[in-house]
C-alpha cells in the first residue's frame, strides 16, 4: 500500500512540475519565479533520492515492485538534478 501511495504521490507531484515549469519559463520569467522554480526542482530532486532510499531494501509487499520503483526514483534524482543544474547555470538567459 505505501508503494501506491509513494507512486500517485510522485506522479502528481511531477505533474504540477510540469504545469509550473511551463507556465513560469514561458509566461513569467521574473528572478523571482525563475529562483522559485530552481528551488522547487531542487527539493523535488532531493525527494527523488530519499524515496529512492526508502525503497530500495523496503520488506513489505512485492520486493520487485519496491526495486523498480527504487530505480525510477534513482533515474528521476539524476534526472532532475541534472535539469536543476542546467536551470541554475542559464538562469540570467531565461530571465527577461
Amino acid at each position: 500500500m505505501s508503494l501506491v501511495i509513494a507512486a500517485y504521490y510522485t506522479a502528481f507531484l511531477h505533474l504540477i512540475i510540469i504545469i509550473l515549469g511551463t507556465f513560469v519559463l514561458k509566461r513569467f520569467s521574473t528572478a523571482f519565479t525563475v529562483g522559485c522554480f530552481l528551488g522547487v526542482t531542487a527539493i523535488v530532486s532531493q525527494q527523488n533520492l530519499l524515496m529512492f532510499v526508502a525503497f530500495i531494501n523496503y520488506q513489505h509487499g512485492d520486493s520487485y515492485s519496491n526495486a523498480i520503483f527504487a530505480d525510477l526514483a534513482l533515474a528521476l534524482f539524476m534526472l532532475m538534478g541534472f535539469f536543476t543544474l542546467i536551470l541554475g547555470h542559464f538562469r540570467d538567459q531565461i530571465i527577461e
